[in-house]
């Protein structure tokens, strides 16, 4: 049987689990995160969300702030709260553009901070960029060990 050559297949760069209410911008992600051949796992809450983060092991997380069931930064608390998910890059990505939520965000443990409107060039570099981070640690180990370091600790607990 002859070997399909390899451009016959789609090359996926990552899988990205979008959280996002608004269907509009959930749509609109997740069709620029295809285009850009990432798998995408869009959901419209934060305990869908969780779920979603749990099954798949995404290499992303795309997280909005306010959604309905649990909001972002629950869901950002217990995705850290949980070994095998607290090592997964979580980009928040909001209308809340208050530098106050910003900071609260980053302390609590996302590894970047995006607003709407976005620009989808930037948010696609973004991604590309935590990828490149965390693919270059060694092992999830490696992630998980930094998810632990007191660093990351003392940032949760001052939220």
């Amino acid at each position: 049987m002859p070997k399909l050559a390899e451009s016959n297949y789609p090359r996926v760069r990552g899988t990205v689990v979008i959280a996002e209410d608004d269907d509009a911008t959930r749509m609109v992600l997740r069709q620029l995160l295809i285009r850009e051949d990432f798998r995408v796992v869009a959901v419209e809450n934060g305990k869908l969300a969780c779920e979603a983060v749990q099954r798949e092991r995404p290499d992303v997380v795309l997280l909005d702030w306010r959604m309905p069931v649990m909001d972002g930064p629950a869901v950002l608390e217990e995705l850290r709260s949980r070994h095998e998910t607290r090592g997964i890059p979580i980009v928040m990505l909001t209308s809340h553009a208050r530098v106050d939520e910003r900071i609260i965000a980053l302390e609590a443990g996302v590894q970047d901070y995006l607003s709407k409107p976005f620009d989808p060039r930037e948010l696609v570099a973004c991604i590309r960029q935590q990828l490149r981070w965390r693919k270059g640690l060694a092992s999830d180990a490696d992630v998980a060990r930094l998810a632990e370091s007191d660093a990351f600790r003392a940032a949760a607990e001052r939220r």
